[in-house]
């Protein structure tokens, strides 16, 4: 109740994009493409990836929102979502102290991480531009599609949040688009250092 809306999406969208398996994707992909010396390629693939990655993030998070416009703000709703809090915390707890480096829950073994590494390999040498790009695409997809339901917490507790404001149609999507600037700001960082150093 004492920070501002904008506050608010900042510090959560920033929090939640602190991402390590999509991120570990991204620096992979980029890894693969210097070598190249494109920035051409780099831009078009990585932009892609990123693209895609916040899309996708979007249209949960617009349905999360959705889901709580029409349901009424009951005593049922507070439980279920206070619940879903204290589960997601105690969930992100026992990862803290149970963390081994180099885990991740999108490739939790390194005969899976080369299979990934190698899947990004055979899109990067596909010769049709529209392959290269569906395959980011779908990358990207499937990794989001995956972290998404082990880091909900955030996007459902805001979404929430964000549903109880006396705000317009609008302002709630605009809102959701700044969450989303916020989250992927450390890949934006990591992509625009690889494409403009090379």
């Amino acid at each position: 109740s004492k920070m501002s809306l904008l506050s608010l999406t900042f510090v959560l969208g920033i929090l939640d994009g602190f991402n390590p398996c999509a991120m570990w994707i991204l620096v992979i992909l980029v890894s693969l493409l210097l070598p190249l010396q494109s920035r051409k390629k780099i831009a078009l693939v990585g932009g892609t990836f990123i693209f895609a990655e916040g899309l996708l993030y979007f249209l949960f998070m617009t349905a999360w929102l959705n889901i709580f416009l029409a349901v009424e703000y009951g005593y049922l709703t507070k439980i279920l979502i206070g619940s879903f809090g204290i589960i997601f915390g105690t969930l992100r707890l026992k990862e803290f102290f149970t963390w081994r480096p180099g885990v991740c829950k999108v490739v939790d073994s390194s005969s899976s991480q080369q299979k990934l590494v190698g899947k990004m390999e055979r899109v990067l040498a596909a010769t049709s531009w529209p392959a290269i790009i569906f395959g980011m695409i779908a990358l990207a997809f499937a990794v989001n599609l995956i972290e998404f339901l082990c880091s909900a917490g955030f996007p459902v507790i805001y979404t929430r949040i964000l549903a109880l404001q006396n705000i317009g149609f609008v302002q709630h999507y605009l809102y959701l688009f700044l969450y989303i600037l916020f989250y992927m700001i450390d890949d934006l960082i990591v992509f625009s250092f690889a494409l403009f150093f090379l």
